[in-house]
């Protein structure tokens, strides 16, 4: 899931979203309106929307500061989110 999602929400809609004249200069409207549609996304109650909501900002805070930078940041933000699941998984196992 996280190669997928990666794609999607922060390489397809996010360099999607700077196409959009509306999106252009206003990095903070793209990371929240991805990461909206991140959590809208993962619907299984009010607080799962909101917890990777706010997930989906970390990742995509992640993804177009590492752009920014000249760096990968697709395969970076894929780890990262591997990392995270991985911590998640874990975590549910005790």
């Amino acid at each position: 899931a996280p190669l997928l999602e990666t794609f999607i929400f922060q390489f397809l809609i996010i360099e999607g979203l700077f196409q959009i004249k509306l999106f252009k200069k206003r990095i903070l409207l793209v990371i929240f309106t991805s990461a909206l549609i991140f959590g809208l996304c993962h619907f299984y109650g009010l607080y799962y929307v909101i917890y990777t909501f706010g997930i989906g900002v970390i990742f995509n805070s992640f993804y177009i500061i590492l752009k920014l930078r000249g760096e990968i940041s697709f395969l970076h933000t894929f780890f990262l989110h591997c990392i995270f699941n991985l911590i998640v998984f874990i975590g549910g196992l005790s």
